[in-house]
Order: structure tokens, then sequence, then C-alpha cells
């Protein structure tokens, strides 16, 4: 049984390539260029309904989980829906985009703070912005 094709943050060759290439020296350069279109996309799917209540409720969630792949967001809706949270199924009508800017956001803050304060949340949040 062959392996599936790996997904990679660019278009043709994956970074492992191009980092051995020759072509090195534009590995940092596209590097940065991609993370920073893909900040600035994160910063624009992160739904501006959430509220520091809603935060609170979904950073434990993103602490004890793993997204190994992009459709693993979904996982967010199940876990508060079966913690009997509405906010999974106002979670469950956003796009995969968003959520994967829910889990990007969270990530950051948690990150950047074991136990974020509201005045944190709002910090972090306003920074992607």
């Amino acid at each position: 049984m062959s392996a599936a094709p790996r997904s990679t943050i660019i278009l043709g060759p994956s970074l492992r390539e191009i980092r051995r290439s020759e072509a090195s020296g534009n590995f940092s350069a596209r590097l940065e260029s991609v993370a920073g279109r893909y900040n600035a996309i994160i910063a624009d799917m992160i739904p501006k309904s959430l509220t520091i209540a809603d935060w609170r409720t979904i950073l434990p969630i993103l602490q004890s989980s793993t997204f190994a792949q992009p459709g693993d967001v979904f996982l967010i809706t199940l876990r508060l829906k079966a913690a009997g949270s509405s906010l999974g199924y106002k979670l469950e009508t956003m796009k995969l985009a968003e959520l994967i800017a829910i889990v990007e956001a969270g990530q950051t803050i948690l990150a950047n703070h074991t136990e974020p304060s509201d005045k944190d949340i709002l910090e972090q949040l306003k920074a992607r912005a």
C-alpha cells in the first residue's frame, strides 16, 4: 500500500526538498512570504462574533486537543456539543477556514499565557488584526 501524497504549504516541491536544493537561499524568503500571507488569512478569518465567554469555553478544548489535519478542527464542535454547550452549534455553522483561524488564534493565546485573563485574550486577538 503506498503512502498518501503529502501536502505542503507551497505548491511544488516540499519544503524539505527546497531546503536541500541549491536554491536554499530562496527557502527562507519563500517561507517568510507564505507565513505572512497565512497570518493575514488567519487574522481575517477569526470570527468577530466570538465573545470573551466563547473564547473561555474554547481555550480548554484547544489546550487538550491535537489537530494533525485541517479537518480535525471540526472536533471542537463535537466536544462542545458533548459538553452541553450551545457554542458547538454556533461553531458548526462556520467555515473550515474560520475554525482553523479559531484554533490558530487560540493556540497563540495559550502559547503566550498559561492562564490568560480577559485582557490577555483581547490583546492577542487585537495583535492578530
